[in-house]
């Protein structure tokens, strides 16, 4: 139990040093996270830890490593029931995918992820989706589809009052 409250403090603490923008740091503290919570067995918080992790190294230039670790997020997620972990890693591999330009793909990987947000009612993992999508199809010429898309995210991000995701959106 020990052993998991100190993988619990890593991890909130990585997402302190990554909000700071100390990624080095940050890195660091999940990588401890993971370590202690699988030495604990506590497989949720591995998969707490390795959802942090992964989301680092996609929006930080490391796509390899990122997809080991979404696919591994993936997983375990799934294995222990936990919807939002899984959803979280399938957006990030998404995320991959777009970044290759494998548009399509993550347009499907995306709708996956969208659908389990929705089954959990995670609202605002939902309106960033949402985003997500509308800017796929808005780089796929798919004008009006991006429109609906852009506007129902917008409508979540108002509803749960992120107004940062609402800015995010309308760029």
């Amino acid at each position: 139990d020990d052993l998991r409250r100190q993988g619990s403090a890593a991890n909130a603490l990585g997402l302190l040093l990554y909000q700071q923008g100390r990624l080095a740091e940050a890195r660091a503290r999940y990588e401890e996270a993971l370590r202690l919570a699988e030495e604990a067995g506590d497989r949720l918080g591995a998969v707490a830890a390795l959802v942090n992790l992964t989301g680092l190294l996609v929006h930080h230039g490391l796509p390899d490593l990122a997809r080991q670790a979404a696919e591994r997020v993936r997983t375990l997620a799934r294995d222990v029931g936990d919807r939002r972990g899984e959803a979280l890693a399938i957006a990030n591999i998404a995320t991959l995918e777009e970044g290759h330009g494998r548009l399509a793909i993550a347009t499907t990987l995306l709708d996956q992820a969208l659908a389990l947000f929705r089954e959990i009612g995670d609202r605002p993992n939902e309106g960033l989706t949402l985003a997500n999508l509308a800017s796929i199809a808005l780089s796929l010429g798919r004008y009006g589809q991006a429109q609906e898309l852009a506007e129902a995210a917008l409508a979540i991000h108002a509803e749960v009052g992120n107004r940062r995701l609402e800015g995010f959106t309308l760029n």
